[in-house]
C-alpha cells in the first residue's frame, strides 16, 4: 500500500532529498519508521543517502591548486609527504601546512 501512495507523489529534487537525509540524522528514527512518518519510498531514499556519501567522498579528494615560487627553493620545508610512484609533496608555509592536514582530518 506504501508503494501506491509513492507512485502518485510529485518528484523530489536533489534539494528535497538532502532535507530529509539531514531531518533523518537528526530525528533519531530508522530509516523505515523516517520513511513511514514522511511518506516516502524506503529504496529512493538509501539511494539518495549512498549517492550523498559518494558525493562527498569524491569531494574530499579533490587537489587544490597550489603555485609554486622560485624563492620557496632556498627555504627549507616544514613538511614532507612521500607518495606513491617516487613523487613527494613539500610544504614551506605554515598556513599551507594547515590547510593539507585540515583536509585529512
Amino acid at each position: 500500500m506504501l508503494k501506491e501512495k509513492n507512485l502518485t507523489l510529485p518528484k523530489q529534487s536533489d534539494d528535497d532529498w538532502s532535507a530529509h537525509i539531514k531531518a533523518l540524522s537528526e530525528s533519531g528514527l530508522s530509516c523505515k519508521a523516517y520513511c513511514q512518518k514522511h511518506d516516502l519510498n524506503y529504496n529512493q531514499l538509501f539511494y539518495r543517502v549512498q549517492k550523498l556519501k559518494a558525493k562527498k567522498k569524491k569531494a574530499q579528494a579533490t587537489l587544490i591548486p597550489v603555485s609554486v615560487q622560485a624563492s620557496m627553493k632556498a627555504k627549507a620545508a616544514l613538511c614532507r609527504v612521500d607518495l606513491k610512484g617516487g613523487h613527494s609533496i613539500l610544504i614551506y608555509e605554515s598556513e599551507a601546512l594547515h590547510t593539507v592536514l585540515g583536509g585529512l582530518l
